[in-house]
């Protein structure tokens, strides 16, 4: 329900007691696939949800997989990536891709959707924000 967009369904089977978290074979969780598919409105809903596991990745060969939150870089997917981001997600995951380990940013980059240069952007002007700044991110 999640990779299509049905957060009608989605909620309505979280409130029947199904786990938000559940993951398929590959590791994939229904956060992971509303930001594969640019799924907003049930990316939306998902982290409304308390206990939802903002970092958690899917599985390679190679090793760690992606996060949703990489997911929406590599999509191009600014909308999603500034929510993920708001929510609390860890920027500084690295994940395999091609065999090397990569930053959100360089996924973006690699992947060239539309849309990936102003996620490039805004991943780093929130990092200088952030080195610059006394307060936190979130201040």
């Amino acid at each position: 329900a999640a990779a299509n967009g049905h957060v009608d369904i989605v909620r309505l089977l979280v409130q029947a007691g199904a786990d938000p978290n559940a993951a398929a074979l590959n590791g994939s969780t229904s956060l992971m696939m509303a930001a594969l598919n640019q799924h907003l409105a049930v990316l939306e809903y998902l982290l409304q949800i308390e206990g939802i596991e903002l970092d958690a990745a899917n599985s390679t060969p190679e090793g760690r997989g992606t996060t949703a939150f990489h997911l929406a870089c590599a999509n191009g997917d600014l909308p999603a990536v500034k929510l993920l981001k708001a929510a609390g997600c860890n920027g500084e995951l690295q994940c395999q891709h091609r065999g090397r380990s990569t930053s959100a940013e360089q996924l973006a980059q690699a992947c060239g959707k539309p849309g990936s240069h102003a996620v490039v952007t805004f991943l780093r002007l929130a990092a200088v924000l952030c080195e610059t700044s006394a307060n936190t991110c979130l201040h």
